[in-house]
């Protein structure tokens, strides 16, 4: 303890010298590190900056408002690639002769992709940066889906769309690119942009596929043309700062930065670019030692990275947080994405496009496409339900009234021959509802584990999530088919306890700051 004391006492000492010089502290046994280095500014209150004092000196400029049209074009195409799972097996099974279980494998490869798409790229993103990640999967499922058109059996076509789940994997970087170098009061609006772009892609996918004489593998390729002018946009944009200076590269970080303030017109704050942690010791007290010491460790053995998880079962309130929250979002993206798949069925087996049971070739009909660009509208109404409710009645509640009537909903469509009018409008409001239910989850999760369990927390929901994503197609299209009211059944019950499991949350963040 007294050689820990002592190591910090010769940092406040440097920290208040008004000459700039270095100072090494040796190992000791309370502070682990071969070596720590840290670069005392001549007036630690004046002449150091961090990369969030500079975004938020800089403001909004051209550079974040070319990456904001950037991540919209992206997200368009994503939305109608979400679109292509309840149109895509309809279209290919008149081609290639698909029975049931080839097109529910279909979809279920191409969120196996996704899921292997957003381990692998999140580990380039975190390694290798936030620009070459992104561009890398912009990139693979641009291409992906243009050599779809020369896709003339089942087996390249499932192949292909596997890579394209696998370039979609990388998209949810991009978010992470474009908030790192936003103003914090802007965060939200971007994301609101971003939003409606994916929702309008989502909505607009069905048209194309109405265009006459445009076959499904063309309507597929024009849909993926956002995405060469994201990429040529992107090639212009400088990487994240925030990332650079946190992998230790100063010098790019500072050259990053410049060239953000340069492009928007801006100039860089006074003084010296340090790290958050170094910034708040050389302000702080004796108190911050530990967490910059903390913070600068090397990297972690894999028990120690196992150890770090288990916190987030430790105690009993993060126990319910995190079982519940990983129940939740199991559902959410189990019911999400399986409304997408199980919408072109249900108008199929309503006995209005086609009175058959073989479902083997049955292209979907012109008044089908129209139908699901409708259910997908409903998406917008469903941002307005999230933006109303969330503050209004708090986070938890939120969501759980939303999967209660996602659930009454469900139950609605047992009832045996709607017509087509009813059944489009049950699958809009649970369109919205999902869509609601969905994003106040988004919001939810990062604001209600602690600083030093965020990300662990948020990346194992995601990756619950992802598991639900891989067995919906089995609920949405094969079950759905044998038998309907099973099918909506199963989701009826999963949303049901879902709204269950969020009313069994212990902790409500809603007008309250984050924790650390």
């Amino acid at each position: 303890m007294a050689a820990a004391d002592s190591d910090t006492d010769r940092l406040l000492a440097a920290a208040s010298s008004k000459e700039s010089r270095e100072v090494e502290v040796e190992p000791t046994s309370s502070a682990p590190l071969e070596t720590l280095h840290i670069s005392v500014k001549r007036d630690a209150k004046g002449d150091m900056y961090t990369v969030s004092d500079a975004i938020e000196y800089i403001g909004v400029g051209r550079t974040q408002y070319a990456l904001i049209i950037a991540v919209s074009l992206s997200a368009f195409s994503q939305g109608m690639d979400i679109t292509y799972l309840s149109i895509l097996p309809s279209q290919a099974g008149c081609d290639f002769s698909l029975s049931s279980w080839q097109r529910t494998f279909l979809n279920m490869m191409y969120f196996v992709g996704c899921t292997i798409g957003a381990f692998v790229f999140g580990w380039i993103g975190d390694r290798f940066g936030r620009k070459l990640g992104v561009m890398a999967g912009i990139s693979i499922a641009a291409y992906t889906s243009i050599l779809i058109i020369f896709a003339y059996s089942y087996a390249w076509l499932v192949v292909l769309r596997f890579i394209a789940g696998l370039g979609i994997g990388a998209f949810s970087l991009r978010n992470s690119w474009l908030f790192e170098v936003l103003p914090t009061r802007y965060r939200v609006r971007a994301a609101c942009i971003v939003l409606f772009f994916w929702t309008t892609g989502a909505a607009l996918d069905a048209p194309l596929f109405m265009v006459p004489n445009v076959h499904w593998k063309n309507a597929m390729a024009i849909a993926c043309s956002p995405l060469f002018l994201a990429l040529i946009i992107m090639l212009f944009i400088p990487e994240s700062p925030r990332l650079l200076l946190h992998l230790g590269y100063e010098e790019d970080a500072c050259e990053s930065l410049e060239r953000y303030a340069t492009w928007n017109g801006a100039s860089l704050p006074p003084g010296e670019l340090v790290t958050e942690e170094e910034k708040a010791y050389l302000l702080g007290s004796e108190s911050d030692a530990a967490p910059l010491m903390a913070n600068a460790t090397p990297k972690k053995d894999m028990k120690a990275a196992l150890k770090e998880y288990l916190e987030l079962f430790q105690t009993r309130e993060m126990l319910i947080t995190t079982v519940a929250l990983c129940f939740i979002w199991f559902s959410l993206f189990f019911a999400d994405f399986g409304l997408f798949m199980m919408t072109s069925e249900l108008f199929q087996l309503n006995g209005i496009a086609n009175n058959t049971t073989d479902l083997t070739c049955t292209p979907l009909s012109e008044s089908d496409l129209i139908s699901i660009m409708l259910t997908n509208v409903a998406s917008f109404p469903g941002l307005m339900i999230f933006f109303l409710l969330m503050d209004f009645m708090g986070r938890r509640k939120a969501i759980a009234l939303n999967c209660f009537v996602s659930g009454g909903v469900l139950g609605m469509l047992l009832i045996p021959h709607l017509s087509r009018a009813a059944l489009t409008s049950l699958l809009g409001v649970l369109r919205a509802v999902l869509t609601a239910a969905f994003k106040v989850l988004l919001v939810y999760t990062p604001e209600v584990f602690p600083t030093r369990l965020r990300a662990r927390g948020n990346g194992l929901c995601l990756a619950v999530g992802q598991l639900g994503t891989i067995f919906t197609p089995l609920a949405a299209q094969l079950l759905v088919r044998e038998s309907p009211a099973a099918g909506e059944g199963v989701y009826l019950a999963f949303v049901a306890l879902a709204g269950i499991a969020a009313l069994l949350l212990p902790i409500e963040t809603a007008g309250k700051p984050l924790t650390d």
